[in-house]
């Protein structure tokens, strides 16, 4: 686990060490910050080629449900366009049907009217009237407004059968004419039954059709352009590849090496450690580039190297897995490292030397604080500061704490960690000579 200050190796970390996507992941952060920049800028043109590849998918599959709903967009746009509606003149289109349709019987009728309201009809009695009402020469209000109201009777009469005459004289009953109204009321009716209930309803599908339509028309072009598009992404992706794989085979031969010498240091001095980096073809690229990482061991002088879950016996493994953690450490930033019972599968003169390799660790230019959780005695002798954590029971409840040994009482504890009697003396000439060969060794 990694944090910005401190780093955790537990117990297990060799079983997960044998895991192709960890092997990466380790050797990605040997690989240090330029690798790293590597792979953001692979990670970027992966996601965009991946982006665009879907989106390619999707046009190619969609594409002949996409053709078929562009024609029938197309057909609808053309046929309404083609209507030429009008909303307002459309409106009345029923009401001029129904006056052509009954011109001939409205010309009759508006001739009867007019005549019945002219001076032939109900305009003589009144022209009578008002004649009749201008001779009394008689200076009488009443008798003038009266006079006053039979003359705009006269008027109104006269006006409103020569509006009527020229109504019925406006008629036209042309029954071409009708025909072509008719079918356009035909044409209407068609229409608002498929696209909408009135004009404005068909026109404002109209205006979306074209909006559906101009979006297919553009997925249209995009699938064109799309192709090319794709190739430079893919070449791009390939491009970033390289660079990431360049930065892994370099840093994978850095690694062995250190690797190795650590390895010497842990009583490993004849194996040999190696990083195979397998650049896959470009049809496997995935998240993290197109690398096939595998963590090999050749243990012993003559045997060929195996994959190291393979190849290692679980202490050689707790080894290796220790020698990459340490290499780790040395490019890594984190000023506290905790290292969880790393000792699993480790014991007796190999216990020594991974003490010796921690203490190293805490010693050297960057000066690290190393905490070791162990239960080995070897490693033990090692530590500046040495805590037994113990349980014990307080207020009826199981309790874990922790307590300082005392340099005075580091002899009798680590005689306890060996498994003799703390007041024995050749348990405790053992412990002593224990920590001494562990002093000399860091002084050494």
């Amino acid at each position: 686990m990694l944090g910005a200050h401190v780093e955790v190796h537990a117990q297990h970390e060799h079983v997960r060490l044998s895991r192709p996507e960890v092997q990466r992941a380790l050797l990605d952060r040997y690989a240090g910050d330029p690798h790293a920049r590597s792979l953001v800028t692979y990670r970027d043109a992966y996601r965009r080629w991946r982006e665009l590849a879907d989106r390619e998918e999707h046009l190619r599959s969609d594409a002949r449900e996409r053709a078929r709903e562009l024609d029938r967009l197309r057909f609808e746009v053309e046929e309404i366009e083609d209507a030429e509606l009008d909303p307002v003149a459309d409106a009345h289109l029923e009401r001029t049907i129904e006056r052509l349709a009954h011109a001939e019987e409205l010309q009759r009728a508006a001739a009867e009217a007019a005549s019945a309201l002219g001076s032939e009809g109900a305009g003589e009695p009144v022209g009578i009237a008002v004649a009749a009402l201008r001779r009394l020469a008689v200076d009488d209000d009443e008798l003038s407004g009266l006079t006053d109201r039979a003359v705009a009777l006269a008027e109104e009469l006269s006006a409103l059968s020569r509006d009527v005459r020229d109504y019925g004289e406006a008629l036209d009953a042309d029954p071409e004419h009708l025909a072509e109204l008719q079918e356009r009321q035909h044409l209407l009716t068609g229409l608002e039954r498929k696209y909408g209930h009135d004009i404005e309803a068909v026109l404002a599908f109209a205006e979306e059709a074209r909006a559906r339509l101009a979006h297919l028309e553009a997925d249209e072009q995009d699938a064109g352009e799309l192709e090319g598009q794709l190739a430079e992404a893919r070449a791009a992706v390939a491009a970033a590849a390289d660079d990431v794989h360049r930065g892994r085979a370099t840093a994978a031969e850095r690694l062995a090496e250190v690797v190795d010498g650590h390895l010497a240091d842990l009583a490993m001095p004849h194996a040999r450690f190696s990083v195979d980096v397998q650049r896959l073809p470009d049809e496997d690229f995935g998240a993290d580039g197109a690398d096939r990482i595998t963590f090999l061991l050749a243990p012993n002088p003559g045997e060929p190297a195996r994959p190291l879950a393979q190849a290692a016996s679980g202490g050689e493994r707790s080894r290796v897995s220790l020698a990459i953690e340490v290499a780790l450490a040395d490019v890594d930033d984190a000023s506290v490292l905790v290292f969880d019972e790393v000792d699993a599968g480790i014991g007796g003169a190999t216990a020594l030397a991974v003490g010796e390799k921690l203490a190293r660790l805490a010693a050297g230019d960057r000066r690290r604080q190393v905490l070791c959780v162990t239960h080995l005695a070897q490693l033990a002798a090692f530590a500046d500061v040495h805590h037994v954590v113990e349980k014990g029971l307080s207020g009826g409840r199981t309790v874990t704490t922790t307590r300082r040994v005392a340099d005075a009482d580091r002899v009798g504890e680590l005689s306890r960690m060996l498994g003799g009697d703390v007041a024995a003396d050749a348990g405790r000439d053992h412990a002593r000579q224990l920590l001494e060969a562990a002093q000399q060794r860091r002084a050494g």
